[in-house]
């Protein structure tokens, strides 16, 4: 069993296509690229997570996903309108495997490899053993990327981190979409053409979004920076059996 097989969807309200306002950092836009890598892993707080490497036309861009929450949570309560909701990230790698290969997150083969990287307590980067998601490799995948700027954080005296009055640019996956150019919700509901991707583009293509809050900011809340660990087996299960899921994109 893979360390996919207990997280799902399964249980949660539809996911909605929301329009969001607001190494070499994208500008906000729709890309195409080749998926490199799409492994596992899991972070120091518990969490799991799916790492992407997605090379863009020569540039390499790279994100983690979280897919549970340290309590091994992939479902939460939405406060605005009280419905069970998956993750944002198990609702992005959930959607981009079902786009390249018809099946979901948890149904997807997974073989050990060895990628390098990093090690913090080394401070080097090193090969180590991970659960790649073996059938999203060399897949094109299709998204609407965002570029934001957050803050940046560094430890204080206490170890906790905080943000440091600094801010950089990044980029964050907003939405994969179908060849062309709908969302899974699209696709499954019928929807004839590309509506979100044509709004997202109209609201977010050359802007950047700013998250920075400013030292202001800071909750120092410990150990929530860092690269994530590997993940070396697979974790326990997250209690009561699940029902079957589609086996497709187009499944009932």
């Amino acid at each position: 069993m893979s360390m996919f097989a207990n997280v799902s969807r399964d249980g949660a309200a539809p996911a909605e296509d929301r329009v969001y306002t607001g190494a070499k950092v994208l500008d906000s836009d729709y890309y195409e690229g080749t998926i490199k890598l799409a492994f596992g892993g899991i972070s120091s707080s518990g969490a799991k997570n799916v790492t992407l490497h997605i090379d863009v036309a020569g540039t390499e861009f790279r994100e983690t996903l979280y897919i549970t929450t340290k309590d091994g949570e992939s479902l939460y309560v939405d406060k605005r309108d009280n419905l069970k909701k998956a993750l944002p990230g198990l609702i992005l790698i959930d959607d981009l495997c079902l786009l390249t290969t018809s099946k979901a997150l948890g149904e997807q083969r997974v073989e050990t490899k060895h990628v390098k990287l990093y090690n913090a307590a080394k401070r080097v980067e090193e090969l180590m053993p991970v659960e790649m998601l073996v059938d999203l490799l060399g897949k094109t995948a299709r998204f609407c990327l965002l570029r934001e700027t957050v803050d940046q954080q560094s430890k204080d005296s206490e170890g906790r981190y905080v943000n440091n009055g600094k801010t950089r640019d990044q980029n964050a996956l907003d939405k994969f979409l179908w060849t062309d150019g709908r969302t899974v919700t699209e696709v499954q509901k019928n929807v004839p053409n590309p509506v979100y991707k044509e709004t997202w583009l109209s609201t977010n293509k050359g802007k950047t979004r700013n998250r920075a809050k400013g030292v202001e900011g800071n909750t120092g809340i410990p150990g929530q920076a860092g690269a994530p660990r590997p993940l070396f087996g697979t974790p326990a299960g997250a209690g009561a059996a699940e029902p079957p899921k589609p086996s497709g994109l187009f499944g009932a």
